[in-house]
């Protein structure tokens, strides 16, 4: 029996769906994955210790309360690194990525309290000129960030920087314009960045 051909362009739209949303997919899984082994091992009367969890969704850049935390029982030979035991330990903190309701909190998903940089960089705010591009970027994105000035000319002021945080948007009040995001970057980068961003509009490349 030969395939039909009219189903063709259903699948391959479904295949774009799940390609554009491939992260948000991933991260409903995963949540589910963990649902399961709390469920599973309530049942087992094996070992387990509190962590701290998404009580609802929180988007990228939340300060956390109170009200989008809350706690569980996770296996303790499978808890993650870094996973606290008390909301009140991590309420006032910024997530850096978007959380799924459920999913364990660790501290390495937190602003504030993570070597966000690494090793050798600093955590350095610039700004991009345009919006659209900037909200194509995701923490753990690396960028080339270009200067541009209004007579044409363009350089490369900072090679491969890694996102940290995803961009906020312009204020809707004000005079600034442009997103502003958080790169790890090197301290001579850095310098640079802050030299040119009074006089030249910044761009983001992705790698």
């Amino acid at each position: 029996m030969g395939l039909d051909l009219s189903t063709q362009p259903n699948l391959d739209r479904w295949r774009r769906r799940i390609k554009r949303h491939r992260r948000p997919i991933a991260a409903a899984l995963a949540a589910l994955s963990v649902f399961a082994i709390i469920g599973a091992v309530s049942d087992s009367g094996d070992p387990t210790t509190t962590v701290v969890i998404a009580a609802t969704d929180i988007p990228a850049g939340t300060t956390l309360t109170p009200d989008d935390l809350t706690t569980t029982e996770f296996p303790a030979d499978l808890s993650p690194p870094g996973a606290p035991a008390d909301p009140a330990t991590i309420t006032g903190e910024v997530v850096t990525a978007g959380v799924i309701t459920g999913e364990v909190i660790t501290t390495s998903r937190l602003l504030g309290s993570r070597p966000e940089a690494g090793r050798g960089l600093v955590a350095a705010p610039v700004r991009l000129a345009d919006a659209g591009v900037a909200g194509l970027l995701a923490p753990g994105d690396v960028v080339d960030i270009i200067a541009a000035s209004s007579d044409g000319s363009a350089k490369v002021v900072a090679r491969d920087a890694r996102v940290i945080t995803r961009p906020i948007p312009p204020a809707t009040f004000g005079t600034q314009t442009g997103s502003l995001v958080l790169l790890a970057v090197s301290p001579d980068e850095a310098t640079d960045l802050a030299g040119v961003a009074t006089t030249r509009q910044l761009s983001a490349v992705l790698q």
